[in-house]
């Protein structure tokens, strides 16, 4: 009875609602709006002209209200007024310029509430203390360059998973491949490790059906993650739709799966290197804030936003490389050139792979993973160009239009990487959003997709199927994909029709593509030539026994067993790897495991040493002997080594006290075949690290190594192995604090290593807070929140004061905006940072030592920096009128200054005012 009163009550108001409305819209503004397009109707407004794709759809609009060029116009989406802007200048300028602030905030939608936990994520919170807090986690603890080097590892070994894969299915014949799930598992399984260690797809994992259940609740996600719903533009539409019912379950399935990832990890016994990890330990230093919830929000971006959209950019690239074959030519011949013949591809050749950027920036362009970015709303009034934007309008960027503007880029809808060559074209790029709430995961993004595509080009021919050209109509979704889901090609292994003309080394290489658990993946390969069939003998088990009989006919004597190994014509290009587990071991192994196989083994492996340098230095130069005469085998030593180092735990603890002794001095005599990432990178396996097993080797490492070396060439091994900023990181999860590192190896002796990480964790913790205080400053943060911030930084950090003047100063000055060679407008960008900023420069010049040492660094900025060195005596001057120099001090370092950088010119240009500062001090 009641519910049909209500529904009499609902339909006699609704014509009324309707027109309100309408007498509303048809109100003339006296705001100067930007032009909209016809078709409006009441309610509704333009919901009907949005036609999929939105963003080709809404570059058409525009065009026809701007002539053909890109600029801006409004439209009537239900109750809601929405900007669309497919200019390049208002979006950079004006929009994430002038008026980044008041376009930080986000619109609210019915997804972000019932999904993304009340609007509390780093994409759905509204601009303020607590986005600045999220998007401070992001920057420090999830994305910031150390964090994303600790998880280098898996990066790698997922890319590696990948070509091995496809090396197994390519076999010995070209075969059509369907790529698009491969390079879905190759990303979610890379966020799913950084997350929990664990990987859901592919090799190694259990439960399918859970797989396929995460897999699903992504995909709905994703799908309902956009600019809002039909609901969320006519909130009266929620009396008929099942929309937000649907969406609200959807909230529930996820949040169910989110904090079951957190509870597995609280019920561990043993903390590991993952995301989660170092968020519980967050969250145990602040429980009132780091709640579930906030966690939850922060692994749901990493899900949303750093699978689907890096698997799409792959599918992307390879299409038009397809269709481009000139370019992976040439992005080959690079690799080639960089890399060499000898190895595969890692992440840190990317910065000497530019052809390879470009391809990337290049398919970012055209299509970038999001073509409208993220939504934005107007917090306050405000001017977009000559336009008027009213308060809580929405904002919407159209990157896919901007990126092919003929008026921005020459032949747009081209796929040209080497319009990249010029380094100024990257910046009119916006595929990861611009101004404060740009994407602060694209670093990560970068390099997953760079490493990949860079090891797909190098190692396989890639041709299309068929003659036609690969389909580059898009579907729709706010991460368009490729139309057609039959996305094949084919593929043969690229070197399987050189290997007759390329060095031993290569074709060790690529017979052995990628070693997974101790498991050879292409053995019994047929390797097809150009010219004939080479097929090797499918017999490891002899080839181990012939290798043993000659140690044991030679009673170990290693210098009879190197020549005897010279004479013979064992296969060793087949069966390098078994070769080094008979040197290690006594015998080839057990698959999965460091076990001699059934069979005799000889006693004089490095294993059957004694632990100590002098038994084990004759294997070393054995082994360097051995490599000089068959180079081809320096990789199977790197893999073999790998290998054992990633299975330590399976080995005796004298046993890998000799593989530490083993290592230290295959370093110290620089045996090729071991580079130093070989080595550390394994050792970082969360259940060796949180055993103690990996700091008790690398203890037995360092200490073996510095016998003959200095504490220099050991920071060089660290350095080239990524582990030089790392230290703590061989540390189990529980102990990995400064302290007790600094403990630990001042026991063991080594306390130069202890002087050195300490001084080292002292410029990280000043580049930290640099970093945070020129966010803060970015983001316009007020004042006493950034002294407040800086304060209880240094106190954290137990920065010396002087140490203090300069991080600020430099953290000011990294937040400037510069205007290029313009000096007039740095000079006056700097004075206003100066003059905005006088009460934190007040505040940490609290002595005449400390304003001294700022006039230094104020010296230092403009003696380097060549714009700026007119500028020094008005700086000097500012900071006096603020209080923050002391007269004394600016004589003091007039007459006494002791840093030399400039300083003649300098006391030159501040002549005029130290008279001024004379004859004011003799008149009083």
């Amino acid at each position: 009875m009641e519910d049909n009163y209500s529904r009499a009550v609902l339909y006699s108001i609704f014509p009324l609602v309707l027109l309100i409305i309408f007498l509303k819209f048809l109100k003339p503004s006296k705001q100067n709006l930007p032009p909209s397009p016809p078709g409006w109707l009441p309610v509704i407004g333009h919901l009907r002209l949005l036609k999929p794709p939105i963003h080709r759809t809404f570059r058409c609009l525009t065009e026809s209200l701007h002539g053909g060029g890109g600029g801006v116009m409004s439209l009537r989406l239900g109750s809601r007024l929405v900007y669309v802007v497919s200019s390049h200048r208002i979006a950079a300028e004006e929009c994430f310029g002038k008026n980044d602030v008041v376009l930080a905030n986000r619109p609210q939608v019915i997804i972000g509430k019932h999904v993304g936990y009340n609007n509390t994520n780093i994409i759905a919170a509204p601009y303020g203390d607590h986005w600045r807090n999220l998007r401070r986690l992001c920057t420090i603890e999830i994305f910031s360059t150390h964090r994303l080097n600790c998880f280098l590892s898996v990066r790698t070994d997922e890319v590696r998973r990948l070509i091995s894969r496809l090396f197994r299915s390519a076999g010995t014949e070209k075969k059509v491949v369907e790529m698009k799930p491969l390079l879905m598992d190759l990303t979610f399984n890379n966020i799913m490790r950084m997350m929990t260690g664990k990987r859901y797809y592919g090799e190694e994992t259990t439960d399918e059906e859970e797989a396929k259940r995460v897999r699903q609740l992504v995909a709905d996600v994703g799908a309902n993650t956009s600019s809002g719903n039909a609901v969320d533009y006519v909130p009266i539409l929620r009396l008929f739709s099942s929309y937000e019912k649907r969406v609200k379950e959807l909230g529930k399935k996820t949040d169910k799966f989110l904090q079951g990832l957190i509870d597995d990890k609280r019920q561990q016994q043993e903390a590991g290197n993952t995301m989660i990890d170092h968020l519980l330990v967050l969250q145990k230093s602040d429980t009132e804030y780091y709640t579930d919830q906030i966690i939850k929000g922060i692994l749901l971006v990493m899900v949303i936003a750093g699978t689907n959209t890096s698997a799409v950019t792959l599918e992307w690239a390879l299409s038009n490389l397809l269709n481009h074959p000139d370019v992976i030519r040439k992005a080959r011949t690079e690799i080639d050139k960089k890399v060499g013949l000898d190895r595969l591809i890692e992440e840190s050749d990317l910065s000497e792979l530019p052809y390879l950027k470009n391809i990337v920036l290049e398919t970012l362009r055209l299509h970038p993973a999001t073509p409208l970015l993220v939504a934005h709303m107007a917090s306050e009034d405000c001017k977009v160009g000559s336009y008027d934007m009213p308060r809580n309008t929405m904002l919407l960027v159209n990157a896919w239009a901007i990126h092919r503007d003929p008026n921005l880029w020459y032949d747009p809808d081209c796929f040209k990487p080497e319009r990249f060559e010029k380094e100024e074209e990257a910046q009119k790029l916006m595929a990861f959003g611009l101004g404060r709430r740009a994407c602060p995961g694209s670093g990560l993004a970068q390099r997953i997709v760079g490493f990949a595509l860079g090891s797909l080009i190098q190692s396989f021919e890639w041709e299309r199927v068929g003659e036609e050209e690969v389909d580059m109509k898009e579907g729709n979704g706010n991460t368009p994909r490729l139309l057609h889901l039959s996305f094949l090609f084919l593929l043969h292994t690229r070197y399987a029709s050189q290997i007759h003309r390329v060095s031993s080394p290569l074709r060790s290489l690529f017979i052995l593509v990628y070693e997974l658990e101790g498991e050879t993946h292409s053995r019994g390969t047929r390797i097809k030539t150009r010219k004939r069939n080479i097929a090797a003998p499918l017999d490891p088990a002899a080839f181990s026994d012939a290798v043993v009989q000659i140690y044991l006919d030679n009673a170990g004597d290693l210098e009879l067993v190197a020549k005897s190994i010279e004479s013979t014509d064992l296969n060793f290009s087949r069966y390098g790897d078994i070769f080094f587990e008979v040197v290690f071991i006594g015998r080839r192994t057990q698959p999965g495991t460091v076990k001699p196989d059934e069979g005799e083994r000889h006693p004089y492996s490095v294993i059957d040493c004694e632990p100590k340098r002098e038994a084990i230095l004759p294997s070393v130069v054995y082994i360097q002997k051995i490599l000089r005469r068959r180079p081809s085998l320096i990789k199977n030593l790197e893999n073999v080594t790998r290998r054992f180092l990633q299975s330590l735990e399976l080995f005796e603890e004298n046993e890998r006290k000799k593989l530490a002794i083993f290592t230290a001095l295959a370093f110290s005599q620089k045996l090729s075949g071991l580079p130093p990432e070989t080595v550390f990178q394994p050792l970082l396996k969360d259940n060796l690290v949180a055993k103690g097993i990996v700091l008790t080797f690398v203890t037995d490492f360092f200490k073996e190594y510095l016998v003959e070396n200095s504490l220099e060439d050991l920071i060089s091994i660290l350095r080239r192995g990524k582990m030089e900023d790392n230290l703590l990181d061989f540390l189990p999860p529980v102990r990995r604090t400064a302290e007790s590192f600094a403990e630990h190896f001042t026991k063991e002796g080594l306390t130069d290593l202890v002087e050195y990480h300490s001084k080292k964790m002292f410029e990280v913790k000043l580049k930290e807070i640099k970093t945070v205080l020129t966010s803060k400053v970015t983001e316009e943060s007020s004042v006493d929140e950034v002294i407040e911030t800086v304060k209880q930084l240094v106190k954290d950090a137990k920065l010396p004061e002087i140490e203090v003047v300069r991080v600020v100063w430099d953290g000011l000055m990294d937040a400037v905006q510069w205007s290029g060679k313009n000096q007039q407008q740095n000079a006056n960008s700097v004075l206003r940072q100066v003059k905005a900023w006088a009460p934190l420069l007040n505040t940490v010049c609290s002595s005449g030592k400390l304003e001294l040492e700022l006039m230094y660094k104020v010296q230092m900025q403009c003696y380097e920096d060549a714009k700026l060195m007119k500028v020094f005596p008005e700086v000097v001057r500012s900071l006096y009128d603020l209080d923050v120099l002391a007269e004394d001090t600016i004589l003091h370092w007039f007459r006494k200054g002791t840093n030399s950088k400039g300083r003649q010119t300098f006391v030159k240009s501040l002549e005029p005012f130290v008279n001024w500062l004379e004859e004011a001090e003799e008149e009083e």
